[in-house]
């Protein structure tokens, strides 16, 4: 399972809602999550810099495409870490109310 997790969060891609589709992996978040403190450290909104798509085009991004980037590539990353667990179906005996008897047939 591990080994498969592992494959599955190197693949991640995500898209903005600019439309830019981002590598996802934890190298990549890691790599946006410095541009985003150097952005932010400029002290300008609207500051850009180049960044490399999943599909190799460069384009300027800013820090909060950039945010939006890593948050969307976390929320990936759990949805496969984090496996739902197994729910059993419950028998009908476990379903019925406490102290409430079923009919008999016929009655």
């Amino acid at each position: 399972f591990k080994d498969q997790r592992e494959i599955a969060v190197a693949a991640i891609t995500i898209t903005t809602a600019a439309g830019n589709v981002f590598d996802g992996d934890e190298v990549s978040q890691g790599r946006m999550a410095r541009a985003i403190i150097g952005l932010s450290a400029t002290g300008d909104p609207q500051a850009t810099m180049m960044w490399i798509m999943a599909d190799n085009t460069a384009v300027l991004v800013t820090a909060a495409e950039l945010t939006e980037a890593m948050v969307l590539s976390g929320m990936a990353q759990s949805a496969l870490w984090v496996q739902a667990p197994v729910v059993e179906e419950p028998t009908p005996e476990a379903i019925a109310e406490p102290g409430v008897e079923e009919p008999l047939p016929g009655a």
